[in-house]
């Protein structure tokens, strides 16, 4: 650059620099807002913040504005993001809120935004799980809020004509608004509704219990995968072999020309999402395997073409679990010069469980992914090539 570009940038790079590092959290939240239409980049953001000790806090009626605003060193969730809450819905609530006090029950928010709400953004509000602090149970609240907003609005009707009942708000004061009896539905279907009504997850997310596996096994991160048509530096190119793993997001099928079905797959972990084609061949390996919601580590060559986003052309698939199980080689000695020898083994069985070798050298957990879990005679393939009891699958 000229020094005018350069002594330009330097300044902007010496304030982010300086706001990210003193004022983290008002960074993030800044930078969120920034992408708020980008689902991959506002879930790469939100992992950031969770691997910096920054809490992102679930959208909340009686807290949240517009975009991501701090809250006492955590960020919390805007209410733009949610589908169906638009801008102005959204600036009319915080609005109300601040003039009137916090909103009280479900029947109380909608009667004091009756005339700015449909059924729709209430929905995907209770969805979201921004009106948890209203009432503690989602499907109670599903199940309530049409009724409520039908009876609402006739109120206002009743009201506008004069003909407002003389028992009506004896009535309404002794009718719970909820049936009680109805359970609160499984953490993983409130885990889908956050994911329909916000595009990310919210109050958890599926892959949490396989965070650590996942980051010792050593797969790269969606987002270093998706970014490598936008960096040259990239060690991503296209063609070249991983294995990643995430959970099936979307399956969709098509039938070929040839009249055999192939598939689409969204996979997501942390960090963003990746379209994975599925063709007829392999989808007739990995039918069972491969089904919506189902957590896996999956291996195939990446598609980068420039202008277009990147894919995953599936080779292989595999359930990945949160075992603790791992290979573990050992090769003292001499000995070391057998990895050479089964070091084809070890890739021809690409999975989910971590591979240790013991060595003179140390212990060296290699970032390569191997499945010998579905396929034990790995092992029995290993110590058959070293000629004496190498490798074995550890707790």
């Amino acid at each position: 650059f000229n020094k005018s570009h350069a002594a330009a940038y330097s300044f902007v790079t010496y304030r982010t620099a300086y706001l990210k590092c003193l004022y983290p959290a008002q960074f993030m939240a800044a930078l969120i807002s920034s992408v708020m239409d980008n689902t991959n980049k506002v879930a790469l953001y939100i992992n950031n913040c969770t691997q910096k000790g920054i809490k992102i806090l679930p959208p909340d009626i009686n807290k949240s504005n517009a975009f991501f605003t701090v809250e006492g060193g955590d960020i919390r969730f805007g209410l733009t993001t949610i589908k169906n809450v638009g801008d102005s819905f959204t600036r009319k609530c915080v609005s109300e809120r601040e003039k009137n006090g916090d909103f009280k029950s479900l029947r109380d928010f909608i009667s004091r935004m009756s005339s700015d709400l449909n059924k729709k953004s209430v929905e995907y509000l209770i969805k979201s799980g921004a009106l948890d602090s209203l009432h503690p149970n989602r499907a109670q609240l599903l199940d309530a809020y049409e009724n409520i907003i039908d009876s609402e609005s006739q109120a206002g009707k009743y009201n506008i004509s004069g003909q407002v009942s003389f028992f009506a708000e004896e009535t309404s004061a002794s009718e719970s608004d909820f049936n009680e009896s109805i359970p609160e539905l499984p953490g993983m279907k409130l885990l889908g509704m956050e994911k329909e009504a916000a595009g990310i997850y919210l109050s958890g997310h599926p892959l949490d219990e396989y965070r650590s596996k996942i980051k010792k096994i050593g797969y790269p991160s969606l987002s270093e995968i998706l970014s490598a048509h936008e960096d040259p530096t990239s060690k991503f190119k296209d063609g070249c072999e991983v294995t990643v793993a995430g959970i099936i997001a979307s399956r969709r099928e098509k039938l070929t020309k040839s009249n055999t079905n192939m598939a689409f797959l969204s996979l997501e972990d942390f960090t963003g999402s990746i379209e994975v084609i599925v063709f007829p061949k392999i989808l007739s390996q990995t039918d069972s395997i491969i089904e919506e919601n189902s957590i896996v580590s999956l291996h195939g060559r990446l598609d980068i073409k420039e202008d277009e986003n990147v894919k995953l052309i599936l080779e292989s698939a595999s359930p990945f679990n949160s075992s603790s199980e791992e290979v573990e080689i050992e090769l003292k000695g001499e000995n070391i010069y057998l990895l050479d020898k089964i070091r084809d083994v070890i890739l021809s069985h690409k999975g989910n469980i971590p591979l240790t070798i013991i060595s003179d050298y140390g212990r060296v957990d290699v970032k390569s992914a191997i499945n010998c879990s579905a396929n034990p005679a790995l092992i029995d393939k290993i110590n058959e090539i070293c000629g004496f009891s190498a490798a074995k699958l550890k707790k």
